[in-house]
């Protein structure tokens, strides 16, 4: 492990930070496996760190959610080795709060929109537009392209896979709990956008090459 400490960066990051770099899940990668119990588990210890009894943000804690390990990828991307099923999920809620946003006929904050995707700069110097997450692995389907591209209903025909069904599944869950939880009033999914952006912190591993990654992630895993 000496020889990769030297070379790994580790940055403890709230997801409006993460989201200004852009990330793909490599295709080799297993798939989207986050059930219905683990996405709304995430959404209410977020809501439970943040809300009182009475439903009013409390100002002050931050929620840990845990660590990530990136290598450098192509044209200026960063590889996901481990995290992919947070970084997704985290991923559809940015969807899901945009999405409902619009349904209460509000516009979404340019903010929250480059969150999604912005324009970058491919290696050869050309503008592109890139959504902030990209999987590569087969089985996604383009779903996840689907979900921030559009913000009407979903194709229902649409290839089927395991994966496709649990990030269309874990998006619709997403939805429902911020319509439970923020009364359909704009301003308190404002509020709630702003705390989990802001407040929601994971450490960020980031070493310079994939061999360099996988032997950070490996050793995560053997320490437990």
């Amino acid at each position: 492990m000496s020889d990769v400490s030297i070379k790994i960066e580790s940055q403890d990051l709230s997801i409006e930070s993460l989201y200004k770099d852009f990330y793909t899940v490599p295709d080799f990668q297993r798939e989207y496996v986050w059930q219905r119990n683990q996405v709304e588990k995430l959404l209410q210890d977020v809501h439970d760190e943040f809300y009182d009894e009475e439903g009013q943000i409390i100002k002050g804690p931050e929620y840990f959610l845990g660590s990530i390990v990136v290598c450098k990828g192509d044209g200026g991307t960063l590889q996901l080795i481990d995290g992919q099923q947070r970084m997704t999920t985290i991923y559809l809620v940015l969807c899901g709060i945009r999405d409902l946003l619009i349904e209460m006929n509000e516009t979404p904050n340019d903010t929250l929109k480059a969150q999604l995707a912005s324009a970058a700069t491919d290696d050869d110097g050309e503008e592109i537009y890139r959504h902030r997450l990209v999987l590569q692995y087969e089985d996604s389907k383009g779903i996840l392209e689907q979900i921030v591209n559009t913000t009407e209903q979903l194709d229902n025909n649409s290839e089927k896979t395991i994966s496709v069904d649990r990030i269309k599944t874990a998006y619709l869950d997403i939805k429902d709990f911020l319509r439970a939880n923020c009364d359909t009033s704009p301003k308190r999914v404002r509020r709630f956008y702003a705390a989990f952006t802001k407040r929601v912190k994971l450490i960020r591993i980031k070493t310079p090459s994939l061999t360099n990654a996988l032997k950070v992630f490996e050793t995560i895993n053997d320490r437990g």
